[in-house]
């Protein structure tokens, strides 16, 4: 009854995992949540690539037990690579490539599709299949690359920092710019009102008439002569 219930318990556990990780499978490393790589590492490792390494050692046993050795002749250093025909385990290679390829495509944010693309070109290799062996080889070397992605990171780093000066460099030109072009419209608002205020000083001037009173305007109303009356 214990049994029962701990596996059942571990079989909620695994579903609920699943469902709260529900990732798409071929996100960036940077975009998939930590929970996320921990479900993706786990289950590549513990699934498809350790079922698939087992499945290559196993041939492997099977090559070298498959060859004997002739001492009337150079002795290989590697048995199973002796061997003129793999196909007494070229259907459990096949499973192996199948295994790390469904491996790849479902957990390739996993830190385990290098060791996947490693042990499908070490499958097709002992399959005597060389010149596909070669060819995923060269792609993980190309893809893989530590010293590659090395160089790759401080060349996007060093545009980074370039593209930073630049857009500092544009925005300190835009700020003098803007300085400028306030100081300028300041000084045109200054010469505008003393333009203004001068023009408006000599309307005031030609405006008002001085009127001069006349000599009877200024005699006294008793002294002021009288205009004689009609008859």
């Amino acid at each position: 009854m214990y049994m029962k219930f701990f596996r059942l318990y571990h079989l909620i556990w695994f579903f609920t995992l699943i469902l709260t990780v529900s990732c798409v499978t071929k996100r960036k490393k940077g975009e998939t949540s930590a929970l996320g790589r921990f479900y993706h590492n786990t289950t590549a490792k513990y699934n498809g690539y350790f079922n698939a390494n087992e499945i290559l050692n196993e041939s492997i046993l099977v090559l070298e037990s498959g060859h004997k050795d002739n001492y009337n002749k150079i002795l290989p250093v590697f048995p199973y690579q002796a061997v003129e025909s793999a196909d007494a385990v070229k259907a459990n290679l096949d499973k192996a490539i199948e295994k790390v390829s469904i491996d790849i495509t479902l957990h390739r944010v996993s830190r385990w599709a290098d060791d996947c693309y490693l042990l499908l070109a070490k499958a097709q290799y002992l399959k005597k299949d060389y010149e596909t062996a070669e060819n995923s080889f060269r792609f993980l070397l190309d893809e893989f690359n530590p010293y590659k992605q090395k160089s790759t990171l401080k060349k996007i780093k060093e545009k980074t920092a370039k593209q930073k000066k630049e857009d500092a460099k544009d925005k300190k030109e835009e700020a003098i710019k803007k300085a400028k072009d306030k100081k300028k419209a300041r000084e045109k608002a200054k010469k505008e009102a003393a333009k203004a205020k001068k023009k408006s000083k000599g309307k005031t001037k030609t405006s008002v008439k001085t009127t001069e009173p006349t000599i009877d305007e200024k005699l006294p109303e008793i002294v002021r002569p009288k205009e004689p009356k009609k008859k």
